[in-house]
């Protein structure tokens, strides 16, 4: 919904989530790693152990429960 939203709106926007096939979520990861989308919007669960240098923001939709997933999910 977000996403779709963003999308809208004019902003070039890609997703990852856990409805996506694993080469889709690669095929959107070099996509925003390669500049090709300005914004990702990620679920909470396909965001874990995703390192992409040089994001400018990260925002939280839903705060994580505890400092420690905080800490893992902004770098």
């Amino acid at each position: 919904m977000v996403g779709k939203n963003l999308d809208k709106n004019g902003y070039r926007v890609t997703t990852l989530h856990g409805g996506k096939s694993q080469e889709q979520r690669e095929i959107s990861l070099e996509g925003f790693r390669t500049k090709r989308y300005n914004d990702l919007v990620a679920t909470d669960v396909a965001g874990r152990g995703i390192d992409i240098p040089d994001v400018g923001h990260v925002i939280n939709y839903d705060m994580p429960g505890n400092i420690e997933m905080y800490t893992h999910c902004i770098g």
